[in-house]
């Protein structure tokens, strides 16, 4: 029986994975699956033909998602997870995948709605699958989980961007300068911790240490030279990932 492959061993998303309760972990790792799978396919240079018929698949496979007969692994551990509502936006995060394969985003407002469309969306579907605790507070709760979202994703392609000349000169329209996508992105991120509701954050821990560890990472992306992958260091990362655990707020 296929498995679903974890996460890199001291990656985000396995520190993130380690601070969500046991029993939505499984859920968890299948959505960042289906995060990398799919990023994998639109980031890494590949035929197009071969990159066009894997979207497609993904395409069909949500469909029978949708249906309750899901055969991959990933879709499989969802299925008990997600409505209707959910599995939409799932086609919508390989939607704007689609675009971006066809050469967007070509401007800054571009590559916002794409982070919005990807990052947000998956991040308001682990904010689902992590619960409630207050039904007046859900709409705030998936506002804070899309803002996070979107500043994680912003995050993670521009540190692609700095190694990347190619990634580079499509996020910020040829002028190279990654500085204002890096200050955005802080925004983004500090107003989805904001705006998270206080009897939310025990739920959503796993959520917020990912979000706190790539606010984390746009602090070195900001101080490191165009020349060098930009990363936090291990015990650094492990850190900041209990702080953020403890406190549930913003690192410091």
């Amino acid at each position: 029986m296929a498995v679903i492959e974890p996460p890199r061993g001291g990656s985000a998303a396995e520190l993130a994975l380690l601070f969500c309760d046991p029993d939505i972990r499984p859920a968890m790792l299948a959505l960042h699956a289906y995060r990398r799978d799919i990023d994998n396919t639109i980031l890494r240079p590949a035929d197009p033909t071969v990159a066009h018929a894997k979207l497609a698949w993904w395409g069909e496979e949500l469909e029978r998602l949708s249906r309750s007969v899901p055969r991959h692994p990933i879709t499989t551990s969802l299925v008990s997870r997600l409505s209707g509502d959910d599995v939409s936006k799932l086609a919508e995060y390989l939607l704007a995948s689609r675009r971006w394969q066809q050469g967007e985003p070509a401007t800054a407002e571009e590559f916002a709605n794409f982070c919005d469309a990807t990052g947000g969306n998956l991040a308001m579907l682990a904010s689902a699958v992590a619960g409630t605790e207050c039904a007046t507070s859900k709409a705030d709760l998936r506002a804070a989980a899309r803002l996070l979202g979107s500043g994680i994703r912003a995050t993670a392609l521009i540190r692609l961007a700095v190694n990347s000349p190619l990634l580079q000169s499509r996020l910020t329209a040829d002028d190279g300068d990654l500085t204002p996508l890096i200050e955005r992105s802080g925004r983004t991120l500090r107003s989805g911790f904001e705006l998270m509701p206080e009897s939310e954050r025990i739920r959503q821990r796993g959520l917020l240490v990912m979000a706190g560890l790539h606010a984390r990472l746009l602090g070195r992306l900001s101080v490191a030279s165009m020349d060098c992958f930009a990363e936090v260091g291990p015990l650094r990362k492990l850190w900041t990932a209990w702080r953020v655990a403890r406190s549930l707020e913003y690192p410091r």
